[in-house]
């Protein structure tokens, strides 16, 4: 798991998604963690994990998009900017 992604993921998710994460099955985690969120057991920490999981997948897109959601209507989360400035680096800015 890389460094960014590791300072990303500070919520403890449920063992599985956690088990996927650190093994780098980061499509695994993706799909329990949307799982999680079509059943309606979401909270801010399932959504900055899985954007930290859309990013180190690559998935810039997501990332942002999860990123950006969750400062709606008011910043929740340092780790959404912390994730933006991530993105924003990978892509040159």
């Amino acid at each position: 798991m890389s460094i960014v992604l590791s300072a990303l993921i500070l919520a403890a998710p449920d063992a599985a998604t956690l088990q996927a994460i650190e093994s780098g099955q980061l499509d695994r985690a993706e799909e329990l963690l949307l799982t999680q969120r079509e059943r309606g057991v979401w909270d801010l920490d399932d959504q900055m994990t899985l954007a930290a999981v859309c990013l180190g997948k690559g998935d810039l897109e997501c990332a942002d998009y999860l990123y950006r959601e969750s400062l709606k209507p008011a910043p929740r989360s340092a780790l959404a900017f912390f994730g933006l400035a991530e993105i924003a680096r990978i892509k040159g800015r």
